[in-house]
């Protein structure tokens, strides 16, 4: 008799720690209403400390000296930004001079020497300065030579 009575208890504490860690211990109980239900994340045992992590020796991060104004390192950035936006001309103005239209022809590419013909294009010599041109097979439009911008026949 004595066992079923401690065993009795030792239920009844195992259901109300359950009840009270699931939170729903009277919440809508007896009400009609459904219990609420939590819908924060469960944060991990890492996350739950309140007390912040203890630093033991830690060196702070070094600053790096700000440039002066007459040191190498700020000349040498200014530099580097200049000859950036220098390539940066230079290489807007060449594609802009490859697809200008010159009297109504397209530009031709140019056919580097040793290099083979690649599929779909064929070489085409110019009749005024001897070079070698790259034009479609089968050309939608008449096309002028990359070098001296004379027509292709």
């Amino acid at each position: 008799m004595f066992s079923i009575i401690w065993t009795c208890v030792i239920i009844y504490i195992v259901y109300r720690t359950v009840i009270k860690r699931n939170g729903t211990h009277n919440k809508g109980a007896g009400t009609g209403r459904p219990p609420e239900i939590r819908t924060t994340p469960v944060k991990h045992r890492e996350q739950r400390s309140t007390r912040p992590p203890q630093r033991t020796n830690v060196q702070q991060p070094v600053k790096k000296p700000e440039a002066k104004a007459g040191s190498t390192m700020a000349y040498l950035e200014e530099k580097a930004k200049q000859d950036q936006a220098e390539h940066a001309r230079e290489k807007w103005e060449e594609t802009k001079r490859l697809n200008q239209n010159y009297g109504g022809f397209r530009v031709a590419q140019r056919l580097f020497e040793g290099d083979s013909v690649p599929g779909g294009q064929k070489c085409v010599a110019c009749g005024y300065c001897g070079a070698e041109n790259l034009i479609p097979m089968m050309p939608r439009e008449r096309y002028s030579c990359y070098f001296c911008r004379e027509p292709l026949r």
